[in-house]
């Protein structure tokens, strides 16, 4: 059953915000925390479009609501399947001074 829950998470692409310029990346086994209430993403690989706030190059999601669920979802099911991930922020930094709001995640291979 929770296969199916990361799948259709995957499927849906958690969109979060705003569809404005924002940082994306894509990368294969990138690392994340949690901290506190908030799942914390870095990418390891340069992002490409990251606004002045993002100063650490990570971007990050609230763990408490639907998507940030989601978020973690979709990221523990590319690690299990070895599967490379896109990353996509909002264009702000409101949960972490130094890093993008997360708005959506994709995996590679899976067919939308």
């Amino acid at each position: 059953m929770k296969i199916w829950r990361m799948m259709l998470a995957c499927i849906l692409l958690v969109p979060a915000a705003s569809a404005a310029q924002a940082s994306y990346g894509s990368g294969k086994n990138p690392t994340f925390t949690i901290e506190a209430t908030r799942l914390v993403l870095n990418m390891r690989v340069t992002l490409t479009g990251k606004p002045a706030c993002n100063s650490s190059s990570r971007l990050v999601a609230d763990i408490r609501t639907e998507a940030g669920k989601s978020f973690l979802d979709i990221l523990n099911a590319a690690k299990q399947a070895g599967l490379s991930v896109r990353a996509e922020g909002t264009n702000t930094c409101t949960l972490l001074s130094n890093a993008e709001d997360l708005r959506s995640l994709k995996l590679s291979g899976v067919p939308f």
